[in-house]
């Protein structure tokens, strides 16, 4: 039985007072009678995922893996499961073509990425969802262009069928400037709802800067802007729709600035293997060090941001602050790294799986 399975394996390592933990997956694919095999394991716990088509994902936690000794006999059983499939239509009937559709988890919150519940949909609006547990689901579709639509059904073994319809909504129109209050041609806009960070209406501006957004349903939304060679606003802009549509927003960009620094207490041949990260809210950069030890984070706007320096996987990592204040072009931050922590023992795991009317991983 052909199945992909994940092995997730956690290092928890750190030096000066600083401890980070970090999550590591591997991927592997068992043969036609269910067979797979993971080599080079360091020691510790583990966890492994598996799943199948018609089968929903299984996960075990907690497995140790010993110094120098092999672990053999394993097995993951999978239970059948559920599979969804459907059209995602628009407002007219016509196939939503690249619709994200995901299976809603408790709290309301979507799933991100790809994977077991979540999928989209293709030329003719077509979807299908496997690994699913049977019981009742909470199905999304979201796209650019309209309203995110949710249908519940009690999803049975075996093939079920739901179609998906997006309704209409309001505009919502506006301009993106920059610093200097001149439109921004093609800069991205999007609409982020209360509590989400994805999915929302989006569109590019116009030659004149303007966008809009279509198909907006009603509620409280932050609106998102971004255009190559320039900073997220200083500020958020918040936009309410109550069943009307909203005109006159103005975004406003930032001019970018750097942060800048050097990494000392690392021996120089460790220097390629060190990314330093920036972070500020909704704000991110990232950079390389050089074969001087120095980095630079460009496309940056004000704000507080925490930096972040790693040496490749091994857990050696070092932390700083830095602060750009509004039309500041240029903060620097260095960094110190302490003692890194290492593993460097390993061992084996090999397993496979035989099926019945369930699947098993079995040696």
């Amino acid at each position: 039985m052909l199945a992909d399975l994940n092995l997730t394996r956690s290092m928890t390592s750190g030096g000066g007072g600083m401890m980070m933990k970090m999550m590591m997956v591997e991927g592997a694919v068992a043969d036609d009678l269910g067979r797979f095999e993971y080599d080079g394991l360091e020691p510790g716990k583990i966890s492994i995922s598996g799943s199948a088509p018609g089968f929903q994902e299984t996960k075990i936690d907690g497995i140790e893996m010993l110094k120098g000794e092999d672990l053999t006999g394993f097995e993951l059983p999978l239970t059948p499961g559920a599979v969804l499939v459907g059209r995602v239509l628009a407002p007219d009937g016509q196939p939503a073509i690249d619709a994200a559709v995901v299976i809603v988890q408790d709290g309301g919150e979507p799933r991100f990425g790809q994977g077991p519940g979540m999928t989209k949909s293709d030329g003719g609006g077509n979807y299908r969802l496997e690994n699913l547990p049977p019981g009742p689901v909470s199905i999304e579709a979201t796209h650019n262009s309209y309203v995110r639509t949710v249908r519940d059904m009690e999803a049975a073994e075996g093939i079920n069928s739901l179609d998906l319809q997006f309704e209409g909504g309001q505009e919502v129109r506006g301009m993106v400037t920059g610093p200097d209050g001149a439109p921004v041609p093609g800069a991205s806009v999007r609409l982020d709802s209360a509590g989400r960070g994805w999915g929302g209406p989006q569109a590019d501006a116009g030659a004149d800067g303007s966008f809009v957004l279509e198909g907006v349903s009603d509620g409280q939304y932050t609106l998102v802007a971004g255009a190559e060679g320039y900073a997220p606003p200083a500020e958020k802009v918040q936009v309410q729709v109550a069943g009307e549509p909203v005109t006159g927003l103005t975004v406003q960009l930032q001019a970018t600035a750097v942060i800048t620094g050097a990494v000392t207490g690392l021996d120089p041949s460790d220097y390629p293997e060190v990314e330093v990260r920036a972070h500020s809210g909704n704000q991110f950069g990232d950079s390389r060090v050089d074969s001087r030890g120095r980095y630079r984070i460009e496309g940056l706007g004000a704000g507080s941001y925490s930096i972040t320096g790693m040496v490749g996987r091994s857990g050696n990592q070092a932390r700083a602050d830095a602060v750009l204040e509004p039309g500041q072009q240029e903060a620097v931050a260095d960094l110190t790294f302490g003692e890194g922590v290492t593993p460097v023992s390993y061992t084996h795991l090999r397993a496979h799986e035989t099926t019945s009317h369930s699947a098993y991983a079995v040696v």
